[in-house]
């Protein structure tokens, strides 16, 4: 081989396309499709550019027992791509354009060191760009070190010269062919992987008895409750509660301090314990909304300007569904629950979606693709958004999800239900006109009634549930995009002499709670910190 290099020297009109080199001595083969004449400034060379590892082998190298090439790279110049081989870890004929290669350059002179941010646009690379040299780096099968192909680019993007060249390591490459998978492992995903509370949807309605599902599981393990002693301290159960509520979209937690009286200082060390929780054990960012950074739920009666202050019954629901982008995540500390009633309920849409998605395909259609408005017009807010029922990442097939259930999982982005908040629904606007609103059609009405009927007919399963009535000094945490939340009606407890001042206009208060809300980012922030 190394013959063949110094020939292709001597002789450059001979060696075409032959301008991949290899940093060692192994007898990796090269391959070298069809060089096209692209745009100047740097076309591809004549001939092979050696470098100092690729230079005449000493007559004891060239004898000695070549090892096959961990990778083998073939340029295709006319469509803008190269494809790498790697028999060994089943990878032929990976393609890879040559614009995305160089976009996804990360040296320091296209991703900063220190601050880890691109320095150019992706608009500032020329479209002819392509390899005028390609270095195979490691490529040795007796290496121990991960293989990588080095790129010297024929054009320098704008306010950038000379051109520069790109080092990848096969890891950063590999699954390019599979975007998602690609994306996927780059960013962790296979850590924020929703988990079903009850993982067996049945395609029969028939069953008289429910399962229980993995809240009740850890309730009779006696794992339901995470110790905030212990808590505090260690970073493993941290870990455990963050990846508990991004999974199963619920964690618990108890022995919080609580100071149910009302007075200034012991006000403060109730917002300062949520916020400890929070902020200094979790290390996520409260999302601010117009009820603040911390907020309580207090009953105040006929003083109520939300429906969670008072003591009435809450079905099912989820809230602020009325903003454009409602919180991900709802952190609760019970400071006082003196009451009878009041128990607390949880339910998994995104179980009721998977069953819905098997046993009645037609409404979960429907509810994938008709909006529902919410608003909220009190208190000096006025705020309104349309969501549909069961909210899809963009440009998924549901005709493909009824083919594939497995994969609902994957497309799930979240539930936006809450009757409280629900608008007038929206009318079909007359004519009809198929192509330009198909959700317009006069029978959409009727059909959106129906297809609600059935998602809200799963609710009754013990199966997607959860009921528990929590006690001062326990705090819950849940994903307020999947998990659906109640409330039993209430009423103080005969004995209760002394109601607490909670400072709200001197409303006696009998069932307090303060609360929080905090975005989906920061929760997936940390997990991917945490497993990194």
């Amino acid at each position: 081989m190394f013959r063949h290099f110094r020939r292709l020297a001597r002789h450059p009109q001979r060696a075409g396309a032959g301008y991949v080199t290899q940093s060692n001595s192994s007898s990796a083969r090269i391959l070298n499709g069809p060089v096209h004449p692209l745009t100047p400034p740097d076309p591809p060379p004549p001939g092979i550019v050696l470098t100092p590892d690729t230079a005449s082998p000493t007559p004891t190298h060239r004898h000695a027992p070549q090892q096959p090439p961990q990778m083998t790279v073939k340029h295709h110049f006319e469509q803008k791509h190269l494809r790498i081989t790697v028999t060994a870890l089943g990878i032929s004929n990976l393609t890879i354009p040559y614009l995305w290669l160089r976009d996804a350059c990360q040296e320091p002179h296209s991703v900063h060191p220190h601050t880890k941010q691109k320095l150019f646009k992706t608009t500032d690379i020329p479209l002819d760009i392509h390899p005028t040299k390609t270095t195979l780096i490691n490529n040795d099968a007796a290496s121990a070190l991960e293989p990588e192909i080095e790129l010297k680019w024929s054009h320098s993007i704008i306010n950038q010269s000379p051109p520069e060249s790109s080092r990848f390591k096969l890891s950063f490459l590999r699954q390019f062919d599979q975007p998602s998978e690609w994306e996927n492992r780059r960013h962790k995903a296979s850590h924020l992987t929703p988990t079903l509370w009850y993982t067996k949807p049945h395609r029969s309605q028939g069953k008289k008895t429910d399962p229980k599902n993995k809240i009740d599981e850890l309730q009779d393990k006696g794992e339901l409750f995470l110790d905030y002693t212990h808590f505090r301290h260690d970073t493993k159960i941290q870990k455990l509660a963050l990846e508990r509520l991004n999974s199963l979209g619920l964690v618990f937690f108890d022995n919080l301090n609580v100071s149910p009286q009302a007075s200034r200082d012991e006000q403060t060390h109730n917002q300062t314990e949520l916020l400890r929780l929070i902020q200094s054990c979790l290390h996520l960012d409260i999302r601010r909304t117009f009820y603040g950074d911390l907020w309580d739920v207090v009953s105040r009666g006929e003083d109520a300007k939300n429906v969670a202050n008072t003591n009435l019954a809450l079905d099912y629901h989820m809230d602020l569904v009325h903003f454009e982008n409602p919180p991900r995540f709802q952190f609760l500390h019970f400071l006082k629950n003196d009451v009878d009633g009041g128990r607390s309920g949880f339910l998994d849409a995104y179980s009721v979606v998977a069953q819905l998605l098997l046993s009645q395909p037609e409404a979960f259609r429907t509810l994938a693709s008709v909006p529902v408005g919410f608003e909220y017009m009190n208190d000096n807010h006025h705020t309104y958004f349309r969501h549909a029922t069961i909210e899809l990442k963009p440009q998924t097939s549901i005709d493909r999800l009824m083919r594939r259930p497995h994969e609902l999982l994957d497309a799930l982005v979240a539930v936006n239900y809450s009757p409280p908040f629900q608008a007038p629904l929206t009318l079909p606007h007359h004519p009809y006109n198929p192509q330009h609103n198909p959700s317009n059609h006069p029978d959409t009405l009727h059909k959106l009634v129906k297809s609600l009927n059935a998602f809200v007919s799963l609710f009754d399963r013990h199966r997607y549930a959860f009921e528990i009535a929590l006690k001062p000094g326990q705090a819950v945490a849940f994903d307020n995009r999947r998990v659906l939340h109640s409330r039993t009606a209430f009423s103080p407890k005969p004995h209760h002499i002394n109601p607490v001042n909670a400072n709200t206009h001197d409303a006696s208060v009998y069932r307090w709670l303060k609360g929080a809300y905090v975005d989906g980012d920061s929760v997936w922030d940390r997990i991917r910190v945490l497993n990194s």
